[in-house]
């Protein structure tokens, strides 16, 4: 349990464990309350035992605390995730813990390699959660400022055909 770290980064995992518990329907509407016992047995039958008192510290409103490394390791395993997703989310790791910082002499052409590199090494792995999470990392450390490569890579929406009505249609004779 960690409640040094700065508030802004305790509210930020707390909001994000929220969603993941309503997302997986540990949430009541009425009573405005997550079912914290129910996700607490959750945790055991996935084999990461987390103990409602913890639990209810990392969701409390005022002065929320973060896990630990290893708790964090264990909602991993139960929400599924690659641990390394909840490390990022709980600010245990940022993007410069896994890419170090660029020197200022390093010309932008290395950079251009670096993703090179990562994306085909990406691409020689599959479909590996991991690897997807710190390539996502490296690219927001190393985008510059202003930069449209996140909005280059979003697919283009296809516009949508609309049905034609029979009276549309035109008889050929």
């Amino acid at each position: 349990m960690n409640n040094k770290v700065d508030l802004k980064t305790r509210l930020r995992f707390r909001d994000w464990l929220r969603n993941e518990l309503r997302d997986l329907d540990f949430y009541q509407r009425r009573g405005d309350h997550y079912l914290i016992r129910e996700f607490a047995k959750y945790c055991i039958e996935h084999h990461a035992p987390i103990d409602e008192a913890s639990l209810g510290r990392y969701l409390r409103d005022d002065e929320p605390v973060l896990p630990t490394p290893e708790r964090c390791r264990a909602l991993a395993r139960v929400f599924e995730y690659a641990p390394v997703k909840v490390l990022i989310e709980a600010g245990y790791l940022e993007g410069n813990d896994l890419f170090p910082a660029l020197p200022k002499e390093e010309a932008a052409a290395k950079v251009g390699e670096r993703r090179e590199i990562a994306a085909e090494a990406a691409q020689q792995a599959g479909n590996v959660e991991p690897l997807k999470i710190i390539i996502d990392l490296m690219e927001q450390t190393y985008a510059p400022q202003g930069s449209t490569v996140s909005r280059a890579k979003q697919p283009v929406k296809q516009p949508v055909k609309q049905p034609v009505k029979q009276q549309d249609k035109v008889k050929a004779k």
